[in-house]
């Protein structure tokens, strides 16, 4: 979850903190009410393979949701290098592991309006030449997580992952609502496991064990999809990483061009 106020398109990414919760803002008040239907769906879903935040309300002036703050301990990222600091490689698999089952309960079973007011994610697909991902072996569409990376995907004291910010990045999507291949959301912390988007530090630690990590998430994904055969296409996987990376590259540079 990214914090702090802005304007624009920035806006529906602003959250803050509360007194006992988690105010996030957005540009209109539909797509406030969107996005706290899937949470609320989400929420409905998890039961002991992932947590989602509570929506207690849904205001406007400005548009925004209120969200019951959830005991999260530290994104799985943090949770991950700091056992490979530890010399600890079975933790770091079991921490992966994890979340690769709580992406397959979020692509089997979340709940979407029908397929006529579905909107597919556009912006990733832009990093490839027309028609490429349909190029590969065919995968069914499921109902995507949006942004699952890693600072969306929490573990709590349990060490049950907490989802947040099931909506839309600047790198993937322009729909809440969005249905593709689940290589979209796959491909998101792929690229993160392999250190394309970590600090450097932390990507050199990553892009070292990404060899083991990598496989163990994919692995428990397949695993835990409840039609394993057809779970993901390893060739459009590939493909939709190195198309997340130049996203994230770009990203990094305007920022850096913004002194950000």
């Amino acid at each position: 979850m990214r914090s702090g106020r802005s304007t624009g398109v920035e806006r529906s990414r602003a959250t803050e903190r509360s007194a006992d919760g988690v105010i996030k803002y957005y540009d209109d008040l539909a797509k406030a009410t969107a996005a706290a239907a899937k949470y609320r769906a989400l929420a409905a879903i998890g039961g002991t393979r992932f947590r989602s935040p509570v929506v207690r309300s849904v205001s406007d002036d400005p548009p925004r949701i209120d969200f019951e703050l959830l005991g999260a301990a530290r994104t799985s990222d943090a949770a991950v290098l700091a056992a490979l600091r530890d010399g600890d490689a079975a933790a770091a698999g079991s921490v992966v592991a994890a979340v690769a089952r709580a992406l397959a309960g979020i692509h089997d079973d979340l709940d979407l309006p029908t397929e006529e007011e579905r909107s597919r994610a556009p912006a990733l697909r832009d990093e490839l030449p027309r028609g490429a991902l349909s190029a590969f072996a065919p995968t069914p569409h499921v109902p995507l997580h949006g942004d699952f990376g890693f600072s969306n995907v929490w573990l709590a004291g349990d060490g049950v992952p907490v989802i947040f910010d099931a909506e839309p990045s600047r790198y993937t999507s322009n729909a809440i609502d969005s249905v593709d291949f689940p290589e979209m959301d796959l491909a998101t912390y792929v690229t993160c496991l392999a250190g394309r988007a970590a600090r450097l530090s932390d990507a050199r630690l990553l892009s070292r064990h990404a060899s083991d990590l990598i496989p163990a998430f994919l692995s428990a994904y397949r695993e835990a999809r409840r039609e394993s055969s057809a779970a993901f296409d390893g060739d459009r996987l590939a493909c939709l990483v190195l198309a997340q990376a130049r996203a994230y590259r770009r990203v990094a540079t305007r920022r850096s061009g913004l002194g950000v």
